[in-house]
Protein backbone atom coordinates (compact mmCIF):
# COMPACT_ATOMS: atom_id res chain seq x y z
CA UNK A 1 0.00 0.00 0.00
CA UNK A 2 0.81 3.42 -1.07
CA UNK A 3 -0.70 6.70 0.84
CA UNK A 4 -3.55 4.34 2.08
CA UNK A 5 -3.96 3.48 -1.41
CA UNK A 6 -4.42 -0.35 -2.28
CA UNK A 7 -3.38 -0.29 -5.89
CA UNK A 8 -1.30 2.08 -7.27
CA UNK A 9 1.47 2.10 -10.38
CA UNK A 10 4.83 3.29 -10.23
CA UNK A 11 5.98 4.60 -13.68
CA UNK A 12 9.74 5.48 -14.86
CA UNK A 13 10.55 8.04 -17.23
CA UNK A 14 14.24 8.17 -18.60
CA UNK A 15 15.72 11.91 -18.07
CA UNK A 16 14.59 13.89 -20.71
CA UNK A 17 11.48 11.66 -21.85
CA UNK A 18 9.66 13.58 -19.42
CA UNK A 19 9.80 16.65 -21.57
CA UNK A 20 8.34 15.16 -24.31
CA UNK A 21 5.88 13.79 -22.37
CA UNK A 22 4.72 16.77 -20.93
CA UNK A 23 4.75 18.37 -24.22
CA UNK A 24 2.15 16.08 -25.71
CA UNK A 25 -0.26 16.08 -22.59
CA UNK A 26 0.34 20.74 -22.77
CA UNK A 27 -1.09 20.43 -27.01
CA UNK A 28 -3.81 17.66 -26.06
CA UNK A 29 -5.34 20.26 -23.42
CA UNK A 30 -4.67 23.20 -25.61
CA UNK A 31 -6.53 21.35 -28.44
CA UNK A 32 -9.57 20.19 -26.34
CA UNK A 33 -9.73 23.86 -24.69
CA UNK A 34 -12.73 26.29 -26.57
CA UNK A 35 -11.40 29.03 -28.47
CA UNK A 36 -12.08 31.84 -25.91
CA UNK A 37 -10.22 29.59 -23.07
CA UNK A 38 -6.98 28.23 -24.43
CA UNK A 39 -5.21 30.97 -22.96
CA UNK A 40 -6.19 29.64 -19.51
CA UNK A 41 -4.61 26.08 -20.44
CA UNK A 42 -0.77 26.09 -18.54
CA UNK A 43 2.13 23.95 -19.79
CA UNK A 44 2.52 21.53 -16.74
CA UNK A 45 6.10 22.09 -15.55
CA UNK A 46 6.88 18.44 -13.82
CA UNK A 47 5.58 14.82 -14.81
CA UNK A 48 3.59 14.82 -11.14
CA UNK A 49 1.36 18.11 -12.22
CA UNK A 50 0.43 15.90 -15.83
CA UNK A 51 -0.44 12.85 -13.75
CA UNK A 52 -2.81 14.79 -11.09
CA UNK A 53 -4.07 16.04 -13.70
CA UNK A 54 -4.87 13.25 -15.81
CA UNK A 55 -6.37 11.65 -12.19
CA UNK A 56 -8.49 14.55 -11.43
CA UNK A 57 -10.16 14.07 -15.01
CA UNK A 58 -10.97 10.37 -14.40
CA UNK A 59 -11.79 11.09 -10.89
CA UNK A 60 -14.47 14.19 -12.01
CA UNK A 61 -16.06 11.43 -14.83
CA UNK A 62 -16.11 8.86 -12.23
CA UNK A 63 -17.67 10.98 -9.46
CA UNK A 64 -20.25 12.33 -12.09
CA UNK A 65 -21.53 8.40 -12.39
CA UNK A 66 -21.52 7.28 -9.42
CA UNK A 67 -21.65 10.21 -7.23
CA UNK A 68 -25.30 9.08 -5.77
CA UNK A 69 -24.43 5.48 -5.14
CA UNK A 70 -23.21 4.14 -1.92
CA UNK A 71 -20.64 1.26 -1.53
CA UNK A 72 -21.75 -0.77 1.52
CA UNK A 73 -19.86 -3.34 2.05
CA UNK A 74 -20.57 -6.89 3.75
CA UNK A 75 -19.77 -6.77 7.89
CA UNK A 76 -16.50 -8.04 8.55
CA UNK A 77 -16.08 -11.91 8.61
CA UNK A 78 -13.41 -14.26 9.95
CA UNK A 79 -11.83 -13.80 6.36
CA UNK A 80 -12.21 -10.06 6.50
CA UNK A 81 -13.77 -10.01 2.78
CA UNK A 82 -14.04 -6.75 0.99
CA UNK A 83 -16.82 -8.13 -1.41
CA UNK A 84 -19.78 -5.42 -2.43
CA UNK A 85 -23.49 -6.35 -1.69
CA UNK A 86 -26.72 -5.63 -2.36
CA UNK A 87 -27.40 -2.73 -0.06
CA UNK A 88 -31.60 -3.28 -0.14
CA UNK A 89 -30.13 -6.34 2.38
CA UNK A 90 -30.30 -3.65 4.54
CA UNK A 91 -33.54 -2.00 3.90
CA UNK A 92 -35.90 -3.07 6.36
CA UNK A 93 -38.99 -5.31 4.90
CA UNK A 94 -42.08 -4.53 7.08
CA UNK A 95 -44.26 -6.88 4.61
CA UNK A 96 -44.65 -9.32 6.98
CA UNK A 97 -45.13 -7.03 9.65
CA UNK A 98 -48.45 -5.26 7.41
CA UNK A 99 -49.94 -8.88 6.92
CA UNK A 100 -50.13 -10.02 9.93
CA UNK A 101 -52.00 -6.01 10.73
CA UNK A 102 -54.15 -6.78 8.15
CA UNK A 103 -54.84 -10.29 9.31
CA UNK A 104 -55.74 -9.07 13.33
CA UNK A 105 -57.88 -6.77 11.47
CA UNK A 106 -59.62 -9.02 9.30
CA UNK A 107 -60.20 -11.40 12.26
CA UNK A 108 -61.71 -8.62 14.34
CA UNK A 109 -63.84 -7.50 11.64
CA UNK A 110 -65.57 -10.87 11.43
CA UNK A 111 -66.19 -11.90 14.89
CA UNK A 112 -67.98 -8.01 15.28
CA UNK A 113 -69.84 -9.06 12.24
CA UNK A 114 -70.57 -12.78 13.43
CA UNK A 115 -71.57 -11.48 16.68
CA UNK A 116 -74.35 -9.50 15.12
CA UNK A 117 -75.36 -11.17 12.73
CA UNK A 118 -76.50 -14.99 11.92
CA UNK A 119 -74.47 -17.15 10.16
CA UNK A 120 -75.90 -16.94 6.64
CA UNK A 121 -76.32 -13.66 7.08
CA UNK A 122 -72.19 -13.24 8.27
CA UNK A 123 -70.66 -15.32 5.54
CA UNK A 124 -72.14 -13.86 2.76
CA UNK A 125 -71.54 -10.24 4.20
CA UNK A 126 -67.78 -11.83 5.30
CA UNK A 127 -67.45 -13.14 1.70
CA UNK A 128 -68.79 -10.09 -0.08
CA UNK A 129 -67.51 -6.72 1.72
CA UNK A 130 -64.20 -8.40 3.03
CA UNK A 131 -62.86 -11.36 1.00
CA UNK A 132 -64.13 -9.70 -2.75
CA UNK A 133 -66.47 -12.85 -3.94
CA UNK A 134 -69.15 -11.68 -5.86
CA UNK A 135 -72.59 -12.05 -4.87
CA UNK A 136 -72.43 -14.61 -8.15
CA UNK A 137 -69.77 -16.36 -7.13
CA UNK A 138 -70.42 -17.06 -3.72
CA UNK A 139 -73.88 -18.48 -5.19
CA UNK A 140 -72.32 -20.68 -7.21
CA UNK A 141 -69.88 -22.06 -4.20
CA UNK A 142 -73.23 -22.91 -2.30
CA UNK A 143 -75.40 -23.95 -4.31
CA UNK A 144 -78.11 -21.03 -4.31
CA UNK A 145 -79.88 -18.54 -6.49
CA UNK A 146 -78.33 -15.26 -7.50
CA UNK A 147 -81.37 -13.94 -5.81
CA UNK A 148 -81.44 -15.59 -2.63
CA UNK A 149 -77.66 -14.23 -2.44
CA UNK A 150 -78.63 -10.97 -3.17
CA UNK A 151 -81.69 -10.70 -0.92
CA UNK A 152 -79.16 -12.26 2.04
CA UNK A 153 -76.68 -9.52 1.71
CA UNK A 154 -79.08 -6.40 1.33
CA UNK A 155 -80.74 -7.81 5.04
CA UNK A 156 -77.30 -8.14 6.48
CA UNK A 157 -76.00 -4.65 5.22
CA UNK A 158 -78.98 -3.63 6.82
CA UNK A 159 -79.35 -5.35 10.06
CA UNK A 160 -75.29 -4.60 10.60
CA UNK A 161 -76.33 -0.75 9.71
CA UNK A 162 -78.74 -0.79 12.78
CA UNK A 163 -75.66 -2.41 15.02
CA UNK A 164 -73.93 0.33 14.14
Amino acid sequence: MKNGHKKYTTIEIPDGDYSLMIEIDYQQRLAEAPEDKKYQVKKCETVQEVFDLMNKREYNSWHTENRHRTEIRAPFTDDESDEEIDGLDYVADNTDEEKRDYKFEYEALCQKIREVLTPEYADVLIATALDDVTPEEYADMHDLKRDTVYKRLQRAKKKYLKFL
